[in-house]
């Protein structure tokens, strides 16, 4: 669903090392949508160890209240 364009120069140093490795995760499997997920209000949407369907992430009609995680 979401492809990330070329680079600038302007992009601080690391970056692209930081963005093929998250890219390379995410292809072996990593997943971005596990909870347990909140939304914007605090109320918890998506429970602990429960992965959200692509039709449900689609379907999405609320906001999360942060994006967080860790890329090594």
């Amino acid at each position: 669903v979401v492809r990330l364009d070329e680079l600038t120069m302007n992009v601080a140093p690391g970056t692209a090392e930081a963005v093929q490795s998250a890219r390379t995760r995410i292809q072996n499997g990593f997943t971005i949508f596990e909870g347990p997920i909140y939304d914007n209000q605090g109320v918890l949407r998506v429970a602990e160890g429960v992965v959200l369907t692509d039709a449900e992430k689609l379907a999405l009609d609320w906001l999360m209240s942060n994006v967080r995680g860790q890329m090594e």
